[in-house]
């Protein structure tokens, strides 16, 4: 992901800048992971750091894949792994 200095908006575990228990990375998902707030997930091409040069599609579900073990991680789930 892009640098916030150079314009992006995600950081490598799809945290937005500035905001807490938000993650980009479009279906909405709720996850509500501690009693004090819920994270929100979008998935879809705009956390690219450049235009996509191959198929949207496929980005977004790879995209999605990742979010999904980046999130699992976050909430301490065992046995989630990229494959």
């Amino acid at each position: 992901m892009k640098a916030r200095d150079k314009g992006g908006v995600v950081d490598e575990r799809l945290n937005v800048y500035g905001v807490e228990g938000l993650k980009i990375a479009g279906a909405l998902i709720f996850l509500p992971c501690n009693p004090c707030y819920v994270h929100f997930i979008c998935t879809d091409c705009s956390i690219t750091p450049d235009n996509v040069g191959a198929n949207t599609y496929n980005t977004a579900i790879a995209i999605g894949e990742k979010a999904a073990v980046i999130i699992a991680e976050d909430l301490g789930i065992k046995g989630v792994s990229a494959a």
